[in-house]
C-alpha cells in the first residue's frame, strides 16, 4: 500500500533478513539453510560483513532472475516472480516459473479491486488524520506511471527499466 514491500516474496531482492540458528550460524533465508549458503556466525562476524557477503548478495539477486513469462505478466509488480522456494524446486534454476503462478494470478485477479478500495480508504483516512500529505503514495492505485530511470517500486535498488522493466503498474487494474 505504501509502495514498500514488507513481505520478502513480494520484493525484488531476497536480501530481506537473516536466519540465526541455535548455534549462531547465519543463513539468508529460513527456506535455504544449507551448508553452501552459510554466511557466517553471529559470534564471529559483524552484521555489516554478513550483509555484504558475496553469498548473501548473489542469493538476493536470484529473485530478479524471473521467468521470461513473468516479464509480460500484469501482476509482476506484486509477486516479483514469487519466492525462490517456489522456483528452485527439484534442483531448478531461479528463472523457473513458480509452481504457484496460476494460483497467484487467479487470486490477484479476484482480489485486487477490493484491495485497491481498502488501500484508498486507508490512505484517505491517513490523509484526513494528517499522517500523510495529500501527495501521499497513491502510485499503485492511480494512473501515475513510473519513468524508466525512476527507482523500481520493488525495492531492489535498480532503475525501473533494469528491474521490473516493461511492466506498467497502472495496467494492473
Amino acid at each position: 500500500m505504501d509502495g514498500i514491500y514488507t513481505t520478502c516474496h513480494l520484493a525484488g531482492n531476497c536480501c530481506q533478513y537473516f536466519v540465526v540458528e541455535y548455534n549462531g550460524d547465519i543463513y539468508p533465508c529460513d527456506f535455504f539453510v544449507t551448508r553452501q549458503l552459510k554466511l557466517g556466525n553471529v559470534m564471529e562476524d559483524s552484521w555489516e560483513e554478513l550483509q555484504n557477503s558475496p553469498t548473501y548478495v548473489e542469493f538476493g539477486k536470484q529473485k530478479a532472475e524471473w521467468n521470461s513469462e513473468c516479464q509480460r505478466c500484469r501482476w509482476l509488480y506484486l509477486c516479483s516472480g514469487d519466492c525462490l522456494k517456489h522456483r528452485l524446486y527439484g534442483g531448478g534454476n531461479s528463472s523457473k516459473l513458480s509452481w504457484l503462478c496460476a494460483g497467484w494470478k487467479k487470486f490477484f485477479e479476484h482480489s485486487m479491486p477490493y484491495f485497491k478500495q481498502l488501500a484508498l480508504k486507508v490512505l484517505k483516512e491517513r490523509e484526513r488524520a494528517g499522517i500523510i500529505a495529500k501527495t501521499g503514495r497513491y502510485e499503485l492505485f492511480t494512473e501515475k506511471r513510473l519513468g524508466r530511470n525512476d527507482p523500481c517500486f520493488c525495492g531492489s535498488g535498480k532503475k525501473y527499466k533494469r528491474c521490473h522493466g516493461n511492466v506498467d503498474v497502472s495496467d494492473a487494474s
